[in-house]
């Protein structure tokens, strides 16, 4: 992939073809009113029934503050909201609404659709994209564990 200004490296490439792929989903899922990222959330809460927002953040690898605003968008809306596990009141997980996880289904079958489009477009260098991406998630593994260590 190259950006406008010719820069070829990996990690310009890949900033641009995320924001791409945002655009992309978020036109497919333009009829929710969801942006791609709580489009991308509220999958997440159908996908792992009843999820912490500790649990999405580190599904998606987002930053705290963004998966708690996300969440209380997705409740302020309408589309989600917060109950306390049984086990322990401080905890409290994130169940989608009926409206909700209909949205939610409608955005799962955007993603396997648009996924599915990517996949055939990208065939032959699917292996090749496959190992970048590992490497990416490695990386920022390595330094997860790192930043750890030194507090």
């Amino acid at each position: 992939m190259k950006n406008n200004e010719g820069d070829r490296s990996l990690i310009s490439s890949f900033i641009v073809g995320h924001q791409e792929l945002a655009r992309l989903l978020e036109n497919r899922v333009e009829p929710t009113g969801l942006t791609s990222l709580e489009a991308v959330v509220a999958r997440t809460i159908l996908l792992n029934r009843n999820p912490t927002v500790g649990a999405i953040r580190a599904a998606l690898a987002l930053p705290a503050s963004t998966s708690t605003e996300i969440v209380n968008r997705l409740c302020a809306n309408g589309f989600a909201h917060r109950e306390s596990t049984p086990f322990d009141r401080r905890l409290a997980v994130v169940q989608l609404s009926g409206p909700g996880s209909e949205v939610a289904r409608m955005v799962d079958a955007a993603v396997i659709a648009l996924d599915s489009e990517i996949q055939a477009e990208a065939d032959t260098h699917a292996s090749a994209v496959t190992k970048v991406v590992d490497a990416i998630e490695l990386l920022a593994w390595r330094e997860r564990r790192l930043r750890l260590r030194h507090w």
